[in-house]
């Protein structure tokens, strides 16, 4: 998850155009989107969500106070190259990211199991 606080966009209520921006750094990083919708929140606030393949994306926006969360789990495509992006779109003054973090169980027989 990454939280941008401050942003400078003026498109943090614009779902259309956030979409388009989401749209246009998914296939630049090389993920294949199967579908995008988003929630209108009162009186203000965007939740665009985004299922790409054995993906998802979904970014939350607060307007009134300049932030902007998103949630992203991929396996494939650069996410680095798409964070980037989303970093460009949105102008955030101060990012928040948790590190990615994996699991991984291991038996004693030294099979991987989920």
């Amino acid at each position: 998850m990454v939280e941008y606080f401050r942003c400078r966009s003026r498109h943090l209520n614009n779902a259309y155009r956030i979409s388009r921006a989401l749209r246009r750094a998914i296939n630049k990083n090389g993920m294949n989107l199967l579908a995008i919708d988003w929630g209108l929140h009162h009186p203000q606030g965007k939740t665009i969500s985004a299922i790409i393949e054995q993906s998802s994306i979904t970014i939350g926006t607060a307007p009134e106070i300049g932030y902007v969360t998103i949630n992203y789990h991929a396996c494939g495509g650069n996410a680095k190259g798409f964070m980037k992006d989303m970093r460009i779109f949105f102008r955030p003054r101060r990012v928040r990211s948790e590190k990615p973090y994996y699991t991984v169980y291991v038996k004693n027989n030294g099979q991987t199991t989920d």
